[in-house]
């Protein structure tokens, strides 16, 4: 591809910008395989296919900025490979409320201080380098909720086993036997006070004889093997009873602590008119208590809460109804409202099935193409059956990361891979959905593809994280 480019545009650049990116594909590879045991080749495959990509359609759009990620590459990459090193979840398990409110805080600080871009206040300026908290808010906002519903499972589930009836084992009865039956302090008074001669083991027979010990052993047994009361057991409950158990369980104090946090985070998105993610994040609390609770109330109630939140804010936000309208139909105002989605259809329309070729499409039309729509990019550079082939290799790697969820071994592993799978996914969808007319553009990058070094430095250490998940 860059010898490509090169013909095209002769700048030995380009030529040189492929030695760099062949070395540090190689040498990455070294590294990766000697400081990762028994890793998911697929997650790592994935990562340097989809880099290689971004790299080529940079380097065409705009080259300064392609040689600007690929900088950004080798520290995401450096910083991906010292992670082992510190063992993260050791101690991510035991900080979760921290790392909420440490989440809090640093979107406050954008808040007040922070940039805004197309309408919202979403990064800093630092040295030159634009840099979006969001990126690493939405890691620690993962392990908050990771580390908090796993303890409160654990506890559940610790209340609930000293609930538990304990059930005799025959070993354990044949030991008390054997203890019985060889302590003579054991026999009661009544029996050694009594006239019958105590019967014992005599050498001239090869059968026991009936002791007393007999009877304290049969005595035993019975009260130990005798049934039980039966636990309480729960009658169906009304559409009353459900709803207040519901309301009980949705107000209990850890749920509450959690729930405003998890608001926190949004209520400063909505305040930063980062719609995008506020909804992204709804949607991870959403899922992670649905799967560590296992009550479908929360995702009915969460549903509900989203629709009402969705009219909301198209009345209270200008850009979000100039978003879908420009959703609707963009042809209304092609040229100003709808100019952007007009474009990135345009583009994928060109690309046709097998692509006009690198370096031949007219992407940079596209407003924010580099960010928001470089999945219209590809569609007119690679072709429509590329980024098939490229959604479905996408969907191989949700697929392994819900494989690492099922061999993960404890709560905390599964929850935290399950936020990360979630969060890489519904990036995707989000992204590929408002750059075909799927849905109205929400601003979201697409992980490894899009230029940004917030969101390449989050999705390392996302993919790093679940290579830890999967070999632990």
């Amino acid at each position: 591809g860059n010898f490509l480019l090169f013909f095209q545009h002769p700048k030995q650049e380009f030529i040189y910008f492929y030695a760099a990116q062949l070395l540090f594909f190689l040498v990455y590879w070294l590294l990766y395989r000697l400081i990762y045991r028994n890793i998911s080749h697929l997650l790592f495959t994935y990562v340097c296919f989809s880099l290689c990509i971004s790299l080529l359609l940079l380097s065409h759009l705009s080259l300064d900025k392609a040689i600007r990620q690929f900088i950004l590459v080798l520290i995401a990459a450096a910083i991906s490979l010292i992670i082992p090193l510190f063992r993260p979840f050791k101690w991510i398990f035991r900080i979760p409320l921290f790392l909420g409110f440490f989440g809090i805080f640093v979107l406050a600080l954008v808040f007040f201080f922070g940039r805004a871009e197309y309408g919202a206040k979403i990064s800093f300026q630092i040295a030159g380098f634009s840099f979006q908290p969001f990126e690493l808010v939405k890691i620690t906002y993962i392990c908050f909720l990771a580390g908090f519903f796993s303890k409160n499972y654990t506890e559940n589930k610790t209340k609930n086993s000293k609930m538990d009836i304990p059930i005799a084992e025959e070993s354990d009865l044949s030991e008390q036997k054997k203890v019985l039956s060889s302590e003579e302090d054991f026999i009661p008074d009544s029996y050694m006070s009594s006239e019958e001669p105590i019967q014992t083991f005599t050498e001239e027979e090869n059968t026991p004889l009936p002791s007393p010990t007999d009877d304290i052993v049969r005595d035993l047994n019975y009260q130990v093997m005798k049934p039980m009361p039966e636990p309480n057991i729960q009658q169906k409950k009304s559409l009353k009873q459900k709803f207040f158990s519901l309301c009980k369980t949705l107000f209990s104090h850890e749920n509450v602590i959690v729930s405003l946090l998890a608001l926190g985070h949004m209520f400063f998105f909505v305040l930063s008119r980062d719609l995008g993610s506020a909804l992204l994040f709804f949607f991870i609390y959403l899922f992670i208590a649905f799967i560590a609770s296992g009550r479908l109330s929360y995702l009915i109630v969460g549903i509900a809460l989203t629709t009402a939140g969705g009219f909301s804010s198209y009345w209270l936000f200008s850009h979000v109804q100039v978003r879908v309208q420009a959703w609707l139909n963009p042809w209304n105002d092609p040229y100003n409202k709808g100019y952007q989605m007009a474009q990135s259809l345009i583009a994928i329309a060109s690309g046709s099935w097998f692509g006009l070729g690198l370096g031949k499409g007219s992407a940079q039309k596209i407003p924010i193409v580099t960010k928001d729509l470089i999945f219209s990019a590809l569609c007119e550079e690679f072709g429509g059956l590329f980024a098939i082939c490229f959604i479905l290799l996408c969907l191989a790697v949700i697929l392994q990361c819900f494989l690492i969820i099922f061999k993960a071994k404890t709560m905390f592993l599964r929850l935290i891979s399950l936020g990360f799978s979630l969060m890489y996914s519904l990036q995707i969808f989000l992204n590929v959905g408002g750059a075909i007319k799927f849905i109205p553009l929400t601003g979201m990058t697409f992980p490894l593809l899009s230029y940004g070094g917030s969101s390449l430095l989050s999705i390392f250490l996302i993919f790093s994280l679940l290579q830890e998940a999967g070999k632990s």
